[in-house]
């Protein structure tokens, strides 16, 4: 996947909860029912920290779900290179 992609399924930009304006039925995620597949993009859980920081000055408890899974991410992908690493 590119990485413009990437950052387009994230809803960097704008979520579809936040485009009142948009009918239910054309927005991306119901049309192409990739939902689930956005659950294994770290880019989501950082919009979703930063957005939660910078635009609604979210407490740290209602972020912590969000860095908990950053944190998972980084140790699967780490675990995932140094056994490729060794395996070299």
């Amino acid at each position: 996947m590119r990485i413009s992609q990437l950052v387009t399924l994230a809803a960097t930009f704008a979520g579809a909860a936040d485009r009142p304006d948009l009918p239910a039925q054309l927005t991306l995620l119901q049309a192409l029912d990739i939902a689930p597949a956005n659950s294994i993009n770290p880019l989501r859980y950082m919009v979703m920290i930063v957005r939660g920081i910078t635009l609604k000055n979210a407490p740290w408890t209602a972020l912590w779900p969000n860095l908990l899974a950053l944190v998972v991410f980084a140790i699967v992908l780490f675990a995932i290179s140094a056994w490729r690493f060794r395996k070299q």
